[in-house]
């Protein structure tokens, strides 16, 4: 059976794929000649610009689009032009011939002209006019796309048939009505089932456009595959297997007979099938990201490294190995015939929600960090199967919420749902006390987990989620891979911050375990637990395989975990050999830490930063409230907040006053330290703290502050500044409502309410002094118009009694 399509509907679908947008394609800009460039507009990759040439003045593929409501004229010279692609009128084209033969001639060297319907499009014929359009071409019109006087001799001619007459040729071509009235001349079209990496066959079907059924219409297939063998496939479809490494080329030919006049025309399809197959080597070449990838022999990435595949098929009696920091990454499915281990630190990871992994079972090992007997690990699984929980652990639990303003611990016997994490406590009988630490394997068998996973939160709605046990769930990696954790913050506002346990303080058996070796990170970053120095242990923003943790939430959620959150390395950080990871995070971020200790191993990390996405007012998911039972405790002050954390808003103010505060519970000597830092703050020379109490300066840069101090909590004593200041002056803040600072018309207002004004200092975001003026000794200062192109400002604004105020404007 022939395939006839119906023009309406599949006319506009093949109109709208043929007009898609490439480099060099040109469509019209105004109404006039064809002729002339500056009708028309081309494509250079990203806008439309106005073309230095005409469609068809150089040879080219790149389409042609007759706008609506522009008319373009050819006329009425004859007129040929070069190669184009596919020509569509959705305006008016008019082609104007003189009134002597043979009349006036345009050849269109292009595979189809189509005249859309919907917006009308037509061609109007003046005189006598004949159009060429070039052998197995094709002219796609319906009803009103035709317009001709039929006084005079007007045709259509596909290679040396003449298809239509205005008037009509008798018995030996078509009318231009009759033409319209079946679509056009014939079209062919070839479609596909949808193929992706992971398709090991599609069927390929051939249909047509234009024509009408009493015409007698054959079809041909022309398949070359890969290997440059030739075959012929017959009827409408058939399905071709895709197992060849290369292109395959497909050519679907339609012949129509009119009036014992035989017109073709033939449409062809590319299908490029990346194969790469392991034997040993691979064949014929390394897999990337578009290749489907078949395991014929045992493959070890330890000995031949990680590699990106769109799918993979593991064959009967084969292994795939994917060894510590190595991976194995692919687009869609994974189909599993032998058999696959991934060592601990090892990653899989499917990038499609939609992937899936069939087949025989996995081994996932993840190992534990060196412990002790009575230490507590938390863990999480990344198969969908159940699975026995090593015996060397004599204690688990899972976190109950019921919405209450407490979470409880509970005892299991077996793991909780995937997403879900527990804790497992070692036995005493596996490491005896006063003996090594033991690392403990922890091998996963089953079905990797793929695609989103769901945990709902029922979480307490109200009190303090930093105080309140019943705001924080128990959660878990679910994946063979590690996930970041700002992917998981950024898709869950209700998250505040997760915390990550470290069991680093040694438990003797009795009381409880200690709060402090919490690990914690929110979207400015990390701090390692309060009962460390090891910096080490601050987290790196990605969660391991398997990893447990806690995330504070501040309403109930389903906290959903999918295949965007994974990546295919810093699959280390289990809390088992405090390995460092780099940070990968495309974030802009400026941060630095400053730890405040004493000499007795009293111990306790801030952090401040400068992060795309952080505001300067409080911001739940980068700013951390300082919360903690340790005897010191140092924090940055905003509001009324004692913050941990902070993370403030880019772009960097080096004008920013920073107040710290601390907390003590015994008197002595202290010091104040730069941790690490990142970003701008790598190579910043001036970190300054200001004693108050001694109205003295020092550069953190230069070595540690040391200071004495009573018990207790001083919340006003130091600030922090990002640029030099004179030791010996004493600098106070205006209140802000009694100086008003605005920008406008490329000046800056500044009114003091009646304070005389001694100085004004303006400064970019880069700290440049950009404008100033001293012995102003007035209230009111207006600058001069400022040339600067950067939208912000920082304004320091000094009055009589050097009392100073610092304000960053918006410039306009």
């Amino acid at each position: 059976m022939r395939v006839k399509l119906l023009i309406s509907a599949l006319l506009m679908t093949f109109i709208i794929s043929v007009q898609a947008q490439n480099s060099g394609d040109y469509r019209s800009r105004i109404s006039g000649a064809w002729t002339t460039a500056a009708t028309w507009q081309t494509f250079n990759g990203l806008i439309w610009v106005t073309a230095t040439t005409y469609p068809g003045q150089n040879t080219s593929t790149a389409s042609v689009l007759i706008r609506n409501g522009h008319t373009l004229t050819m006329g009425t010279n004859n007129v040929y032009l070069n190669q184009t692609g596919i020509i569509t009128v959705s305006g008016q084209l008019n082609l104007n011939g003189v009134n002597v033969s043979p009349g006036s001639t345009f050849s269109f060297n292009t595979p189809s002209i189509i005249v859309t319907a919907v917006p009308a499009g037509r061609i109007k014929f003046d005189n006598k006019v004949k159009v060429l359009l070039p052998e197995s071409s094709s002219i796609l019109v319906s009803v009103g796309g035709l317009v001709g006087d039929c006084n005079h001799l007007q045709q259509i001619y596909i290679g040396t048939f003449v298809i239509a007459y205005c008037r009509g040729g008798g018995s030996s071509a078509l009318t231009f009505q009759e033409l319209m009235e079946i679509g056009g001349s014939i079209h062919s079209v070839i479609t596909t089932s949808p193929i992706t990496c992971s398709s090991t066959s599609a069927t390929i079907t051939g249909s047509y456009l234009g024509s009408r059924y009493d015409f007698e219409v054959t079809t041909s297939w022309k398949v070359t595959d890969p290997l440059n063998n030739t075959f012929y496939p017959t009827g409408d479809s058939f399905e071709l297997p895709l197992d060849l490494n290369g292109v395959y080329n497909i050519t679907y030919t339609c012949t129509i007979n009119y009036f014992n006049n035989y017109v073709s025309n033939s449409n062809e399809l590319k299908i490029p099938n990346a194969v790469s197959t392991w034997t040993g080597s691979w064949n014929p070449v390394p897999p990337n990201a578009s290749s489907k990838v078949r395991i014929a022999a045992n493959y070890d990435t330890a000995l031949n490294g990680s590699f990106s595949a769109c799918s993979l098929n593991i064959e009967a009696g084969k292994t795939m190995q994917i060894a510590p920091n190595t991976y194995l990454e692919v687009e869609n499915n994974i189909v599993n015939n032998g058999a696959m281990v991934v060592e601990s630190s090892g990653s899989l990871i499917q990038k499609e929600n939609t992937a899936t992994f069939t087949g025989n079972p996995i081994t996932i090992k993840r190992i534990s960090r060196p412990m002790r007997g009575l230490d507590y690990v938390y863990w999480g699984s990344p198969i969908a199967e159940s699975y026995a929980i090593p015996t060397v652990f004599d204690k688990k639990y899972r976190w109950n919420l019921t919405g209450a303003q407490d979470g409880a611990w509970v005892s299991i016997t077996t793991p909780p749902p995937v997403g879900n994490g527990f804790i497992a406590r070692v036995s005493q009988a596996y490491v005896p006390v006063n003996t090594s630490p033991k690392t403990i394997e922890f091998p996963f068998v089953g079905l990797p987990n793929s695609g989103p996973i769901s945990v709902y939160a029922n979480v307490f709605d109200g009190g303090d989620v930093n105080t309140d046990s019943g705001n924080s769930i128990l959660l878990a990696n679910p994946y063979p891979s590690a996930i970041e954790a700002n992917a998981l913050l950024l898709q869950h506002p209700q998250i505040v911050k997760l915390l990550f346990w470290t069991s680093v303080t040694v438990y003797t058996g009795t009381g409880q375990y200690q709060v402090a070796d919490y690990a914690t990170w929110n979207l400015s970053g990390g701090t390692k637990p309060l009962s460390s120095t090891d910096e080490s242990l601050t987290p790196k923003g990605y969660i391991a395989s398997g990893q447990g943790f806690f995330a504070q939430v501040t309403a109930d959620a389903n906290i959903t975990f999918n295949n965007s959150m994974r990546i295919k390395d810093n699959n280390t950080q289990f809390y088992r050999m405090a390995q460092p990871v780099n940070e990968n995070s495309e974030t802009e971020k400026h941060r630095l830490w400053m730890n405040l200790s004493n000499n007795k191993d009293a111990y306790r990390q801030m952090m401040v930063g400068y992060i795309e996405g952080a505001t300067n007012a409080m911001d739940t998911q980068y700013d951390g409230s300082s919360f903690t039972q340790n005897e010191i405790d140092l924090y940055t002050i905003l509001g009324k907040e004692q913050l941990a954390i902070q993370g403030r808003a880019l772009p960097f103010n080096p004008q920013d006053i920073l107040v710290l505060g601390y907390k003590v519970t015994n008197e002595g000597k202290y010091t104040l330290a730069l941790g690490h830092s990142d970003g701008l703050f790598s190579d910043y020379k001036t970190i300054i703290v200001k004693d108050k109490r001694t109205n003295s300066y020092h550069n953190l840069n230069e070595g540690s502050y040391t200071f004495d101090t009573k018990a207790g909590t001083f919340n006003n004593r130091f600030e922090l500044y990002f640029t030099e200041q004179n030791s010996t002056e004493t600098i106070t803040q205006l209140p802000k409502n009694d100086c008003v600072i605005w920008s406008a018309e490329k000046q800056i207002h500044i009114n003091s309410d009646g304070f005389p004004i001694e100085s004004v200092e303006i400064y970019d975001v880069f700290g440049t002094l950009i404008w100033s003026q001293t012995s102003i000794k007035d209230s009111a200062v207006v600058t001069n118009q400022l040339n600067t192109a950067n939208p912000f400002l920082i304004v320091k604004v000094t009055d009589a009694n050097r009392q100073v105020i610092t304000k960053k404007i918006i410039f306009k």
